[in-house]
This record gives C-alpha cells, sequence and structure tokens, in this order.
C-alpha cells in the first residue's frame, strides 16, 4: 500500500514539474516583436501556470512617475482593472504594489473575499523585476479565490 501511495505522490510531482517546464518553454519561445506583445504572452502564460485570474507586468515609467502595466492577462479581471483605470499606478498614491517596486521587497497575502482592491480579488502576489541590481518593475498576480501563490 505504500508503493501505490509513494508511485502516486511521485506522478503528481512529475506532472507538476513537467507543467512547468512546459511553461518556461512556451517562455523562452515567445517571439519578441515589441514589449507590450511580449509581455502580454508572458502575462497569459505566468496567469495559466499560477492557476490565477490576472497577471499583470508593471513597468516603471519614470516621465510620468508611474507604475504602467504593460503586459496583462487576457481575462476579465484584467479587462475589469484596466477599464477603471488600476493599470497605471502613480507612485504619489502608494499602495501595496507601489511599495513592493520601492522597497524590492515581495508581497503576497491570501485571504477571505476580497482583498481590499478594487477588483474584490481574494488573493494577490507582487514581485520585483531586477535587472542587475535595479528594479524596473514588477508582476502582479491576482485571483478570486484562494489559489496556490
Amino acid at each position: 500500500m505504500d508503493h501505490t501511495v509513494s508511485v502516486s505522490a511521485s506522478t503528481s510531482v512529475d506532472f507538476e514539474q513537467n507543467r512547468l517546464l512546459s511553461t518556461l518553454e512556451q517562455l523562452l519561445s515567445i517571439q519578441v516583436t515589441d514589449v507590450k506583445s511580449a509581455l502580454d504572452q508572458v502575462s497569459d502564460l505566468v496567469t495559466r501556470a499560477l492557476g490565477a485570474d490576472k497577471v499583470d507586468v508593471f513597468l516603471y515609467t519614470p516621465s510620468i512617475d508611474t507604475l504602467v502595466a504593460v503586459g496583462a492577462s487576457d481575462t476579465a479581471m484584467a479587462r475589469l482593472e484596466r477599464g477603471i483605470g488600476m493599470d497605471r499606478l502613480p507612485l504619489a498614491n502608494g499602495g501595496r504594489t507601489v511599495e513592493v517596486f520601492q522597497t524590492g521587497i515581495s508581497y503576497s497575502e491570501g485571504r477571505g473575499p476580497g482583498c481590499g482592491c478594487a477588483s474584490g480579488c481574494a488573493e494577490r502576489s507582487t514581485r520585483t523585476i531586477d535587472d542587475a541590481g535595479t528594479i524596473r518593475g514588477q508582476r502582479r498576480a491576482a485571483g478570486g479565490t484562494s489559489g496556490p501563490f
């Protein structure tokens, strides 16, 4: 009986590793024609890999001192947030995403319905995009229900 459990656990791990390897291969095969298109593709792939409802890739735009979601997954939550202006985050307004950008300290939360943001996500994860020690932007994932990220 223990052998069966080990095989099941091993199969589950193998499946997860294969899924992640497949995602990595797809990320590496993205044809970069322009930044927005590439980051939109990255967002869609990461959304699926994380089981998220949306992923945004924010880049800092110094001329307007704002984080701008240059890439976003093609999902209902991402469209909603774009529609209400959550795709532009002026640093002067603060907030968790701006804090992560300014400090470089990643953040993850998961709690009951409603994280406090306007789209009503239940969980979100924010990580910086670092380029040789300089923070250039960040990746933010969110889900309508508690998830794995």
